[in-house]
């Protein structure tokens, strides 16, 4: 009897191995990836749905073709031959390529191929598409926007710096190289604190570093310094640069604003300057002489325009003198005079314009009007037809370029105060003069009369009062007419100029009355007036113009502050003893006859 064989039972296995089945077909269809299973020769078993959506392909359209052939035709087919041949060798490949639709588009895909081993023998492969294509787009973006971001680095004109939250410099543009003189290399690595601030300024950029580094903006202007020390002056941009909430570094942006800053300070100098000089201008018409005027604009050429020296050289005849100095230096190393046409300065009044030395090629060391070394002659401006001024410096001064505008400002008002004055001094003495004999007029002693007498008061002093009246002076004008009437006052008068002292006056009081003003004489009057009579009663002038005895009458008397009596008291007193004197001459019948 034979037996009985026992069968094992594999309905559990092959359950179990249809549910893995099932599984593994779901996830072959499921994944979001482009599956492709092929045989060791490159044919195609199977696809899943992903592939057919990414290459346009059916199952029944790829299966039993070459993958190489079907999706890497042309150019790519070699380099999917040998991604295929290392495969079934034993070979994963992974790698990032194109491949061809069905419409003949180009894919963007990422590549994976992994063996499939059977009893340690590669029956085929699994092929892994993944559609990159939007992935490569952002990539190619970033690229595009990362180069545009370096060309901008490089090409803006502000100097960028990159610095690590702890100060480090990872990186600058050519701008801040440039801007601080330095190489990329010189700087990257160190401490960007260490290498453009010094001095005071340090602790201040600490600051600054500090706050951008705790995630504060800066906005700052300020000064750093150069590879070679030099300062300039900088508007400072600092802000963190931020990752997924983190601050990973921050930014540094400057622009040299040295330019910027001396421009403000040049016009803030200027403004400074046009305002001074608008004070001066008030000063200048309150002027009330030349020398005032011109010790003025010396003072406000040095202090306000910024002249080194100096010097007014003054019109007379037919040369330019130097007449007014900013320092006693200058003074003696001037030339007295030159004509106009020499140096810097006479060129200048010649040509009624503004001069400035280095643009004028004329110039030679022996036409100076000064010849030393620290008075150079930079700059030569008329004062109108007055005169000229004449700016000195050395060697290394220079003229800016809105010093030549204000100077000519300050000179015209300042030609404009001394025609003011001489204008002034020429109507006062019309004003206080005789037009006919030119000696003073009576408006001049009802104006200075009391100011002798209160110098005379406060020194003590007296003062001597002579009446002196022409004999007969009607009888010359019937006689031989009024305009030698004219010439026989006019020589009286100039007689009269000749014999009294420069202090004196010579007045003419009336038609043919003179009055004699002689401060500081007191008893000497009486000496003064004997030597006018001699002199006077003899008048060959007079001779010469009329054949007529012509004499004078005088009256002299004496105002002494202690007497305790006006000075008009004394005047009448002089006047009746002038009359007294002309009766004893002519008698009373005559001296009423001239009295007019």
């Amino acid at each position: 009897m034979s037996a009985k064989k026992t069968i094992p039972n594999n309905t559990g296995l092959l359950k179990a191995l249809e549910e893995e089945k099932a599984y593994l077909e779901m996830l072959f269809e499921g994944l979001q990836e482009g599956i492709v299973m092929v045989d060791s020769r490159g044919i195609i078993q199977r696809v899943n749905r992903e592939f057919e959506r990414l290459f346009g392909y059916s199952s029944e359209e790829a299966v039993g073709k070459s993958i190489d052939d079907l999706v890497a035709p042309g150019a790519l087919n070699e380099e999917a031959r040998d991604i295929t041949s290392a495969v079934v060798t034993g070979h994963k490949q992974i790698l990032e390529t194109t491949r061809h639709g069905k419409d003949g588009s180009v894919l963007n895909v990422s590549v994976i191929a992994s063996p499939i081993s059977v009893d340690n023998q590669v029956v085929g492969y699994y092929g892994v598409y993944r559609d990159i294509a939007d992935r490569k787009k952002a990539e190619s973006d970033l690229r595009h926007q990362k180069a545009l971001l370096e060309q901008l680095f490089e090409s803006a004109q502000e100097g960028i710096v990159m610095v690590a939250n702890d100060g480090i410099i990872l990186n600058g543009n050519g701008e801040f190289l440039r801007m601080f003189d330095y190489e990329l290399e010189e700087i990257k690595g160190r401490n960007i604190d260490d290498i453009i601030t010094s001095g005071d300024s340090l602790e201040e950029a600490i600051n600054i570093t500090d706050r951008v580094s705790s995630g504060l903006k800066v906005s700052y202007e300020t000064a750093r310094t150069r590879k070679d020390g030099t300062k300039i002056e900088v508007s400072l941009l600092a802000s963190p640069i931020v990752i997924d909430d983190v601050q990973v570094a921050f930014y540094g942006i400057y622009r040299d604003i040295t330019e910027r800053k001396r421009a403000t300070q040049r016009l803030d100098r200027s403004r400074q300057r046009i305002e001074s000089l608008h004070g001066i201008a008030r000063s200048l018409e309150k002027s009330d002489s030349e020398k005032r005027v011109y010790d003025c604009v010396i003072s406000a050429a040095c202090m306000i325009l910024d002249f080194p020296a100096c010097s007014i050289s003054v019109i007379r005849k037919d040369r330019l003198i130097p007449v007014f100095f900013s320092t006693p230096d200058l003074a003696e190393v001037q030339r007295e005079g030159f004509l106009p046409g020499e140096g810097l300065a006479g060129r200048s009044y010649m040509l009624r314009k503004t001069l400035v030395a280095p643009l004028d090629t004329y110039l030679n060391q022996s036409d100076q009007e000064v010849n030393h070394s620290s008075y150079l002659p930079l700059i030569g401006s008329p004062i109108g037809t007055l005169g000229v001024f004449t700016g000195f410096g050395s060697g290394s001064d220079r003229i800016e370029d809105e010093q030549p505008n204000l100077l000519e400002l300050l000179l015209d008002h300042a030609s404009e105060a001394v025609n003011r004055i001489r204008l002034h001094r020429e109507l006062r003495a019309q004003a206080i003069h005789d037009p006919m004999t030119s000696v003073y007029n009576r408006l001049y002693f009802d104006e200075v009369i009391e100011k002798e007498v209160d110098r005379a008061r406060r020194y003590n002093h007296s003062i001597g009062i002579v009446m002196i009246d022409i004999d007969n002076f009607k009888e010359v004008n019937d006689r031989f007419g009024h305009q030698k009437g004219d010439e026989v006052l006019c020589a009286v008068a100039g007689k009269l100029q000749e014999v009294v002292r420069k202090a004196d006056s010579v007045i003419r009081y009336g038609g043919d009355e003179f009055l004699l003003i002689l401060p500081e004489t007191g008893e000497g009057t009486g000496r003064i007036v004997e030597r006018l009579r001699a002199d006077l009663n003899d008048l060959p002038e007079i001779s010469s113009i009329v054949n007529f005895p012509v004499t004078l009458s005088i009256g002299s008397a004496i105002w002494d502050p202690e007497e305790g009596i006006s000075i008009h008291k004394v005047l009448t007193r002089a006047d009746d003893l002038m009359y007294q004197g002309k009766k004893k001459h002519h008698g009373s019948e005559n001296e009423n006859q001239g009295r007019h």
